[in-house]
């Protein structure tokens, strides 16, 4: 069987008290740190990106799965599938 690790940030940084703060240096270091104990026990992690978010820096930092949102976001997942070479 199959499994991934999904994560978002905007997910995330309600848990940790920063509702709407998605960008908080905060909130990305714990997606990465995250995204380190998903490697370490090579198990793929997933990220979901908004419309603005660059979903190429994504791939770059190592998540095996990019999700972004429904049409409305060609841009985002024509460079996601740049970077991952699609």
């Amino acid at each position: 069987s199959s499994a991934f690790l999904y994560w978002r940030a905007g997910d995330l940084s309600i848990s940790m008290g920063l509702r709407g703060q998605s960008s908080h240096p905060d909130v990305e270091a714990a997606l990465l740190k995250i995204l380190g104990i998903c490697k370490d026990h090579g198990v793929p992690c997933a990220v979901g990106v908004s419309p603005t978010a660059h979903a190429a820096t994504r791939v770059e930092q190592g998540f095996q799965i990019v999700m972004v949102p429904a049409a409305r976001s060609l841009e985002a997942l024509t460079s996601a599938r740049q970077a991952t070479g699609r």
